[in-house]
């Protein structure tokens, strides 16, 4: 069994709801972080385009329910 090779292709580590569970994961952490910025907009001496931290936020929230929805319609056919 040493000196066997069983096959040639990687495995990828993440599934489906890993994907899905950093997706949710990074856009909770994004749009906190987005909501506390801009409270202190013009108080904080922070050097963070809003806009795009905004933007990155919706595009993982779309991301997160882009797999929330595959995996219903996997699971109703």
């Amino acid at each position: 069994m040493m000196g066997q090779v069983k096959d040639s292709f990687m495995m990828f580590p993440l599934d489906f709801w890993d994907l899905s569970s950093f997706f949710a994961f990074m856009a909770l952490i994004l749009i906190v972080t987005y909501g506390l910025l801009s409270q202190n907009q013009g108080e904080a001496k922070v050097l963070i385009n809003l806009k795009r931290l905004e933007r990155i936020a919706i595009v993982f929230s779309l991301l997160f329910l882009a797999t929330v929805i595959f995996r219903l319609l996997l699971s109703f056919f």
